[in-house]
């Protein structure tokens, strides 16, 4: 299994974590800077601030990351992105009932 951290402890966070398990093979960890660590957030505690994700990577403690903070932070999420994303393997996360229709385009 893997140990997903997902950046951002809010409303999308809680959506990817919940995805995440509904996927299979993740374990959803939540990395916050304004909720305190193990802080409840839903069934899922926070075990640090965001900038601990590259260190716990290397500890061997996360997986993968994803990003989990909401789309009026769109220049955040992408400094993130680009950051986390040199040295932590970047997770994507698809439900397996997700479809694309025929007449997209």
């Amino acid at each position: 299994m893997k140990r997903l951290a997902i950046a951002g402890g809010g409303d999308l966070g809680r959506q990817l974590a919940h995805l995440a398990v509904q996927i299979g093979g993740y374990q959803p960890m939540l990395y916050d800077d304004t909720l305190e660590i193990a802080e409840g957030s839903g069934d899922y505690p926070v075990q640090g601030k965001i900038a601990d994700i590259a260190e716990h990577f290397q500890a061997g403690v996360v997986d993968a990351f994803i990003i989990g903070i909401g789309y009026k932070h769109m220049t955040e999420r992408d400094r993130l992105f680009r950051h986390l994303s040199k040295t932590v393997p970047a997770a994507t996360l698809v439900h397996p009932t997700a479809f694309i229709d025929p007449n997209a385009s």
